[in-house]
């Protein structure tokens, strides 16, 4: 098999293995919510207020815990 015929196989199977074991994961779940509007379409026109009334530019929030993070890895780790 020649280089080229090479890394046509890879980019498929990297497409395959992609949509196998990490589409309908939990990253579906965490990308299922609402997403801010912005009228700048930057979104430094967005921000979150937190319980203890802090105003967090929607760039600088972070949008997935550690432990969401983790159970994805998992999940992610586990199909593979």
């Amino acid at each position: 098999m020649n280089e080229a015929d090479e890394n046509r196989v890879a980019a498929r199977l990297a497409r395959f293995m992609t949509m196998l074991c990490v589409r309908n994961t939990q990253l579906e779940t965490l990308h299922a919510g609402l997403t801010p509007f912005t009228r700048t379409g930057d979104h430094s026109d967005v921000f979150v207020e937190d319980a203890d009334g802090r105003r967090i530019p929607w760039s600088e929030v972070s949008r997935i815990d550690d432990a969401e993070m983790r159970q994805l890895m998992h999940e992610i780790v586990n199909r593979l």
